[in-house]
């Protein structure tokens, strides 16, 4: 039998077989790019929502913030628009300023102030909603309602 073997056998056409031929790469990474770009969009609007969520989180926190210190000090307390940064700030001292998240336009007209007593008044009218507009993803704009 091994008399046979070695004469059937063509030593020269053998070969060891140590990795993946061309076409199983190729096939793989197909496979993988088709997979990842199904799952593109749905990634894209899960980072929106996140970001949205967070941008609304961050102006609650802010007014929040003002509200409390309004109160606590006994002092009413003016927010006003930074038209460089695009953001609201309320001043604490000369050198310290809290600062809310970029937003894409200037939410009121006037001025916007915190009374002693919680309420929220924009250009002059008490106010429990504010509808403001901020940047997404650097190019998306999206109104985010925040109840004060």
């Amino acid at each position: 039998m091994n008399l046979l073997n070695g004469i059937l056998s063509f030593p020269c056409i053998k070969r060891k077989r140590d990795g993946f031929t061309i076409i199983e790469v190729i096939t793989a990474v197909l496979i993988i790019g088709i997979a990842a770009a199904a799952g593109m969009p749905l990634y894209s609007g899960v980072l929106e929502d996140a970001e949205e969520m967070s941008k609304r989180n961050e102006l609650e926190t802010f007014f929040s913030t003002c509200k409390m210190r309004a109160t606590f000090r006994g002092i009413p307390a003016q927010i006003e628009y930074d038209e460089q940064s695009s953001k609201l700030f309320y001043r604490l001292s000369p050198s310290k300023a809290i600062f809310s998240p970029e937003l894409a336009k200037k939410p009121f007209k006037k001025s916007l102030i915190i009374t002693t007593k919680g309420k929220l008044l924009v250009d002059g009218k008490n106010i429990n909603l504010l509808i403001a507009e901020v940047k997404i993803l650097k190019k998306k704009r999206v109104r985010i309602e925040i109840q004060l």
